[in-house]
């Protein structure tokens, strides 16, 4: 039975991939493939359908079997990555170039399967190299199935997975690709300007390879419609939100708990010996990096560094970040580095490309590395964010940060760390940037609106997963928050579907809003005054109310339909 529900939830995870924002980078090389090959006239279908054969076979490939075959010849994923680059360019230059295709095509003549007719590559083999350019969003069940490469756990459930997920895919791709073929093998225009479609498909796809090459797709993937990207987003979340679901991915992953390596390592105001750094492993993809290269710890041997664990919604992170932008940016020519460990705390967290739309915005330069299934932070025995973890010139962990504020003392670490490194290299003089750190006197919690966390300081008695209509408690207790009017409530938000209304009592200086969907929010101040805040685009942090002194205070604000309501947090 379990194996039948992960192949299920493979299936419509891979199906809903198949029209998700992340499939946007090689949807345009899919179409141009099929419509070249459609332009010649026979066969296209087939050799359409070939292409996405080969990507679906690469990318599950790639993520359950090959991730182990280079982790133990210890080749860097890349360069398969490079490779599927060249192969592009190569089917593009076959199709510029006729003489050229039919010099590359020679080799494959007697494969019956995919020939490119003229094309030079075959399309199965085109299809082959897109996979390895292929970096979908289907969290959790992505999620499960990178973790069966990482820990090579070939099981029943995991192949039933794996089937689902291609399978999945491959119905709304070749829908695509035979779409393109279909356009261009019944409009008589393109049978006649054949030789024009055919190089000007070819310099699109070289266009193309240059994008991928560059790591460019992540701009691809914002630009997206952001119905599209809620629409999925909410498909993807829902596919594994039953009890069954969660249980059968969880067998997958081998979920385990407890404390990592460094689960008993201290902060401490001098540099200590923790051990040896673990791995940073698990990553599904990479931003700030050349082509979005991942970073191995072996490669920054002799340099420090510094493993920032955060995720891009948390209050507590951000303020935090304004300290590690102006360490990196004073010592990185000294032989610093900062790596951010984003582990998610929300679904909306593990997108790509909101965390991409993220990092820009809070203008991180160093590398992020998406932990979306928690292996880095596994293996760091993390518990909190944000959390620090300095390591020397040889690898072995120095210190410990939990949490905000102590900036100097971890400057001085770092600044320590690079004289042991580099003895007699003269360092720049220290940082001085203004430290923001959450009021000392008590605070409101944080309080969270979705049924998954059953918040207790959420006034109203919540009905998860239906449309009601609710009334604001009279009285409202302190610190905590109450709703009027139509809502939703789903597994990690709340979400408006009249115009509705939130009061907050609380205690602090700030407050915080992490709020997704599209519409707008309407604040009354307790001084009378009123702000609107538009809410469209990715989910994310915004500031509700930012007093000079901590208090007690009141805060309304309505709520336009499509609102979602995910956590306030307090400073």
């Amino acid at each position: 039975m379990e194996v039948l529900t992960l192949l299920a939830i493979g299936l419509a995870a891979g199906m809903v991939v198949g029209i998700s924002p992340c499939v946007l980078p090689v949807l345009p090389v899919i179409f141009t493939a099929g419509s070249a090959e459609g332009s010649k006239g026979q066969g296209g279908a087939r050799r359409s359908l070939a292409v996405v054969a080969g990507l679906v076979v690469s990318f599950v490939g790639l993520e359950v079997v090959l991730r182990a075959v280079l982790s133990a010849l210890h080749i860097p994923g890349q360069v398969i990555t490079d490779l599927g680059v060249v192969i592009l360019v190569v089917f593009a230059l076959s199709l510029l170039f006729p003489k050229l295709g039919e010099l590359v095509e020679r080799p494959f003549a007697r494969l019956s399967f995919g020939k490119g007719a003229g094309s030079g590559t075959p399309p199965f083999l085109l299809g082959l190299a897109l996979g390895t350019l292929f970096l979908p969003c289907a969290a959790p069940a992505l999620a499960a199935l990178s973790i069966v490469g990482i820990r090579q756990s070939y099981s029943g459930g995991a192949i039933g997975l794996s089937i689902g997920f291609a399978v999945g895919i491959a119905i709304p791709l070749s829908i695509i690709a035979l779409s393109g073929e279909r356009l261009t093998a019944r409009v008589r225009w393109f049978q006649h300007h054949a030789e024009g479609v055919r190089r000007g498909s070819g310099a699109f796809l070289l266009a193309m390879a240059v994008v991928f090459a560059a790591g460019w797709t992540t701009s691809i993937e914002s630009d997206a419609p952001s119905w599209l990207t809620n629409l999925t987003n909410t498909l993807q979340r829902d596919i594994a939100g039953s009890a069954s679901a969660r249980a059968a991915l969880d067998s997958v992953e081998q979920v385990s708990g407890g404390p990592g390596n460094l689960g008993g390592c201290q902060p401490t105001p001098k540099l200590i010996n923790c051990g040896r750094a673990p791995a940073i492993e698990g990553i599904l993809s990479w931003l700030n990096t050349p082509g979005d290269r991942p970073v191995k710890l072996a490669s920054l041997r002799g340099k420090v560094a510094l493993v920032d664990f955060w995720t891009y919604s948390c209050i507590n992170c951000q303020r935090t970040l304004p300290h590690i932008k102006a360490w990196y940016a004073r010592y990185h020519d000294a032989g610093f580095e900062v790596i951010g460990d984003h582990y998610p705390e929300f679904y909306f967290e593990a997108q790509r490309s909101n965390v991409a739309k993220a990092v820009k915005e809070l203008g991180i330069t160093y590398p992020v590395a998406l932990d979306s299934n928690g292996t880095t932070w596994t293996n760091y025995g993390v518990q909190y964010w944000p959390t620090e973890v300095l390591i020397d010139a040889t690898g072995t962990v120095v210190h410990i940060s939990i949490g905000e504020g102590d900036y100097d003392t971890t400057e001085r670490l770092i600044r320590e760390a690079l004289e042991l490194a580099h003895p007699g290299r003269r360092l720049p003089a220290p940082t001085n940037v203004h430290a923001v750190v959450a009021s000392s006197q008590s605070l409101t919690p944080e309080i969270h609106f979705g049924a998954n966390w059953s918040d207790p300081n959420l006034a109203n008695a919540m009905q998860p997963f239906e449309q009601l209509r609710y009334t604001l408690p009279n009285p409202l207790p302190q610190n905590e928050v109450g709703i009027s009017g139509q809502w939703l409530q789903q597994e990690e938000n709340l979400t408006a579907k009249g115009t509705s209304q939130v009061t907050l009592n609380y205690e602090a200086k700030d407050v915080y809003l992490v709020c997704g969907g599209h519409g707008t929010l309407t604040v009354h101040h307790a001084d009378g005054s009123t702000s609107v805040l538009s809410v469209s685009g990715y989910p994310k942090l915004r500031t509700l109310e930012a007093r000079s002194t901590w208090g007690v205070g009141t805060v309304t604000f309505d709520a336009s339909p499509g609102v979602q309501l995910y956590s306030f947090t307090f400073g």
